[in-house]
């Protein structure tokens, strides 16, 4: 899923060294993935890790709010709540 990101984001013009940023760490890929899959509206939910640092989830959870998206913890029981035909933007974060 990453990956597929990335290479969207690189079609919408981003900068050549936030490019690099993101290759080369997986933690500043996954929350710029998430936030520009929330910002052009292509989440339909998104899951947050405990280990996402707390500045982050709390915008990512304002923003989120902002654009009426479901949040989901990783502790919750996702398969509950998100039919499986929905796809699920996994913030995976590593500290």
């Amino acid at each position: 899923m990453l990956q597929s990101s990335i290479t969207s984001f690189e079609d919408e013009g981003i900068s050549h060294s936030l490019k690099e940023v993101i290759k080369n760490n997986q933690y500043v890929a996954g929350y710029c993935a998430s936030l520009l899959y929330v910002m052009n509206g292509l989440a339909e939910c998104v899951v947050i890790t405990e280990s996402l640092h707390r500045k982050h989830k709390t915008l990512l959870t304002q923003m989120c709010l902002s654009e009426a998206i479901p949040i989901f913890t990783s502790t919750d029981d996702t398969n509950k709540y998100i039919p499986p035909e929905i796809e699920v933007l996994t913030v995976v974060m590593q500290k």
